[in-house]
């Protein structure tokens, strides 16, 4: 068997409702290309693994892997692994996608580095199309380093709408870290510091469609979350130390208030034992960094910081209201 040009790396978890309806748009997706598919089941309880397996089985360009549940960021690993392609796309089961998509991608992707489409986001009570990403324009890694970090949207964070080049992951070592804090932004902008903003493409058609689920890994609380938010800005200051970006300080002091912000809510929404004392005390430790990052804050973050500082309860339950009808 001939190398695949695209390896198709996606995680599965639990979701025997999904996988064939995602083969079929990846075969029809595939037409007349040479792909690869890798399936990585994480450790599901229900027929997702057989189901994958026997998939393997019927199509030689469908890898079925496998682990222990151990999240996206190592059933990821496992599939670049075990990848073949010269590119790399990171795509979500329960997501579809155009059967353009992967023409259009190779067609950009071979004389640059990166290639962003559009998407569609689909929430609960509406579908937003997202076609123009803020890294558009950046002319340096400084500049690129505080699009990304300060005004990136969906599109611009998301893994799924993006081709990659597997010898740029390799050659500078890229892995998914973090477990399943945030691993899909942190991986992103690593590889974006490793290359040349004027080699990113963009296509400006929704080639992608996002369900934006709730009580996934990205909008539930967990216990360690705290400190995977810390291990995640500790990241981020050493990727901005290496590539000596000039505006470190205040964009480590604005990830960290921003990232903060981000487990507040988490709290407010999934963590029973939460109140307005915690919440005071939460904030409390924010007070130095506030000061680093007041310039480039947005003027939402410091309306909102201050609501939830002086108006902890009303705070809260208004945040949740707000959430259970968004």
């Amino acid at each position: 068997m001939s190398t695949p040009t695209i390896s198709v790396i996606t995680p599965v978890y639990n979701c025997e409702k999904d996988v064939q309806p995602f083969i079929d748009n990846f075969n029809k997706a595939s037409t007349g290309l040479s792909t690869e598919l890798l399936l990585i089941d994480d450790g599901s309880s229900d027929r997702t693994r057989s189901l994958i397996r026997h998939a393997a089985e019927k199509q030689s360009n469908i890898h079925a892997l496998a682990q222990q549940h151990l999240f996206q960021s190592a059933a990821r690993n496992k599939g670049m692994a075990n990848a073949n392609g010269k590119y790399f796309l990171f795509l979500d089961v329960d997501d579809r996608f155009s059967t353009q998509l992967f023409q259009q991608m190779i067609a950009k992707i071979e004389q640059n580095d990166l290639v962003i489409c559009g998407i569609n986001r689909v929430l609960k009570n509406n579908t937003l199309n997202m076609s123009h990403s803020v890294l558009e324009g950046a002319s340096s890694k400084e500049e690129l380093a505080k699009r990304f970090l300060l005004t990136r949207d969906q599109m611009d964070s998301g893994l799924w709408n993006k081709i990659f080049k597997a010898d740029i992951i390799n050659k500078n070592r890229l892995q998914f870290t973090n477990k399943n804090f945030v691993e899909d932004i942190l991986f992103l902008f690593k590889y974006l510091m490793c290359i040349n903003p004027q080699r990113i493409a963009y296509i400006h058609e929704p080639l992608y469609t996002y369900y934006q689920n709730s009580g996934t890994t990205t909008t539930t609380y967990y216990p360690e979350l705290d400190q995977l938010a810390k291990s995640y800005v500790s990241q981020v200051d050493k990727c901005l130390a290496d590539h000596h970006i000039a505006s470190r300080a205040e964009l480590v002091a604005n990830t960290f208030v921003r990232t903060e912000v981000y487990v507040l809510h988490r709290h407010i929404l999934g963590d029973a034992k939460w109140n307005a004392g915690k919440q005071k005390k939460f904030l409390s430790q924010l007070s130095n960094q506030l000061k680093n990052s007041s310039q480039l804050l947005p003027i939402k973050y410091r309306l909102g910081l201050i609501a939830m500082q002086f108006a902890p309860r009303l705070y809260i339950v208004t945040y949740r209201a707000y959430k259970h009808v968004h």
